[in-house]
């Protein structure tokens, strides 16, 4: 969770564990709104201009007194820590950037250049730090036990650069600094104090891991569809992104690469069970052939400028570039469940003519592949994630493009199945008994999606809609009136009471001070339960 820090992520990743599973992007205001977090935060990391609100203050401070973790990254303000007045500009040089650049001295050895705000705390030691934070840090078991000191100062003027502050054994950590460690050009020295912050002051696991190897996909099916699907494909197809290339059996073809995705014709994946997939599938044409690979850029790339074929599905253990709505990153570590799967819509059909109930469909097809989804209470939010008790656990990205009188729809799902270390996953709400594999969920998934297609053809849209709307996470659930705040226009917001959903998929919202009925399109908006707002999305 962090604010205003977009190449935070980028350089975590250079120095954790885990790279990829790192926290999602809340704003601070958030932490005011939203319930939950605090459970699911390994670390709090504030950049930027951090508020110094009397409602947000509290639930940071009661985050840290029960053992949190606080990284503050390059903050101009803090609601604790030493006072502005103390701060001082550095004058390390005449140019903007020369004023960041200065020697940074920390440990006993340690000296490094380094980038620092132009605004440091001014010279000054342990003792003229403030005396009643620490104890915040604290918990019950560790009252008396908490400390602050200076971890890090500029060598030619003394200036504090870093402070720690430590509640004891049982209680929480923090760190405020004035480092800009993605500014720094000494690339090494500035992940080596970040890595020590990081592994000694804030205790994260820094281990380095390998970069991922990408990985040959194999083409899956029965070898009618095989042998067809080849004969009509070219052996290389080649995307912006990506190339793909079609290795006929007893040919080795190309290594994987980050733009190259070799495709096997013959042999099984060790790490996917197609036995599990294709015993659950039981559609005539979705994921009858698909493409299943350990590692690749994203599954949406294989799509992303040619039309391959109806039903064709890419299944992947893990993304490493993997797509969410607009800009955003949708986090695919190893044990999700990520894939693309095409669909061709003759736009004079009833689905056609309602393109945008295709994210819907798709978010409700994993909703109803699980049997006891009620039960653990997992929904979809409008209009493509899926939630389970409150939490993100999936969601669906969709792009299409026109050929003829046919849209070549492209979906995308994505699911956390049993990956610990994100924050939640699906299989640990199921129960040692209901667990899923990859390959089950990715098949029930697409059979649910075949059937509420067709259910559409044949005239189902209303027990479509009706049970889109039993399944929905409504905002307003815990707010009876189900007032959220609608962005009409940029900045311009109106109060609006959610009736539903349409029969294309927009959402039905009425005005509560005029009455007047609005229609919102799916791609058009984002819709924040926690803040009860629809925003234009940018």
């Amino acid at each position: 969770i962090y604010q205003n820090c977009i190449s935070f992520r980028t350089t975590m990743n250079s120095c954790t564990k885990r790279p990829g599973n790192l926290p999602n992007i809340l704003e601070v205001a958030c932490l005011i709104d939203a319930g939950g977090w605090e459970d699911q935060t390994e670390l709090l990391v504030l950049s930027g201009e951090v508020p110094k609100s009397v409602e947000y203050i509290p639930k940071l401070l009661q985050f840290l007194g029960t053992g949190g973790r606080l990284f503050a990254w390059g903050c101009e303000s803090l609601p604790f820590g030493p006072t502005e007045s103390n701060a001082m500009e550095v004058e390390n040089g005449d140019s903007a950037t020369e004023k960041k650049r200065s020697v940074l001295k920390y440990g006993s050895l340690h000296t490094n250049p380094i980038s620092v705000m132009k605004t440091l705390w001014g010279p000054g030691k342990a003792s003229d730090l403030p005396s009643g934070f620490p104890g915040i840090l604290e918990t019950t078991g560790s009252k008396g036990n908490s400390t602050a000191s200076v971890y890090a100062t500029v060598k030619e003027t003394n200036e504090i650069a870093i402070i720690n502050y430590n509640g004891g054994d049982h209680g929480g950590r923090a760190v405020l600094s004035r480092v800009c460690f993605e500014d720094s050009k000494d690339e090494e020295s500035s992940l080596a104090l970040l890595t020590n912050l990081l592994s000694e002051s804030l205790g994260i696991d820094c281990t380095r891991s390998k970069a991922p190897e990408f990985t040959v996909g194999y083409l899956l099916g029965d070898d009618d569809n095989i042998k067809n699907f080849l004969a009509d494909i070219s052996p290389v197809i080649q995307h912006s992104n990506l190339t793909i290339e079609f290795v006929p059996a007893g040919i080795e073809g190309s290594r994987p690469r980050v733009d190259r995705f070799p495709v096997k014709s013959l042999g099984n994946p060790a790490t996917f069970s197609a036995g599990d997939y294709f015993n659950n599938l039981t559609t005539k044409d979705l994921g009858r052939l698909m493409i299943y690979t350990d590692l690749i850029t994203s599954t949406m790339h294989v799509f992303e400028d040619h039309s391959l074929k109806h039903g064709l599905v890419v299944v992947a253990n893990r993304q490493t570039q993997g797509k969410g709505r607009g800009n955003n990153v949708w986090l695919s570590p190893e044990i999700c469940a990520c894939f693309t799967v095409q669909v061709n819509v003759a736009l004079d059909s009833q689905l056609g003519k309602r393109l945008p109930l295709v994210q819907l469909n798709a978010a409700m097809s994993m909703v109803l592949a699980i049997p006891n989804h009620q039960e653990i209470d997992l929904r979809m939010k409008w209009p493509n994630d899926i939630y389970i008790r409150g939490q993100k656990v999936g969601g669906v990205l969709v792009k299409s493009r026109l050929q003829g009188n046919i849209a070549i729809v492209s979906i995308g799902i994505g699911v956390n199945v049993s990956n610990k270390y994100l924050a939640v996953c699906l299989n640990s709400f199921l129960g040692e008994e209901n667990k899923l594999t990859q390959a089950t969920l990715v098949a029930k998934c697409l059979s649910q999606m075949e059937d509420l297609l067709e259910q559409i053809e044949k005239g189902g849209l209303n027990e479509i809609i009706n049970t889109y709307t039993e399944n929905w996470l409504k905002a307003g659930q815990e707010n009876t009136d189900g007032v959220v705040r609608v962005e009409v226009s940029k900045e311009n917001y109106v109060e609006c009471r959610v009736e539903g959903i349409d029969e294309s998929g927009f959402l039905r919202v009425v005005d509560i001070n005029p009455g007047k009925v609005l229609f919102l399109h799916p791609d058009g908006y984002s819709f924040d339960i926690a803040k009860r707002l629809i925003a234009i999305k940018t």
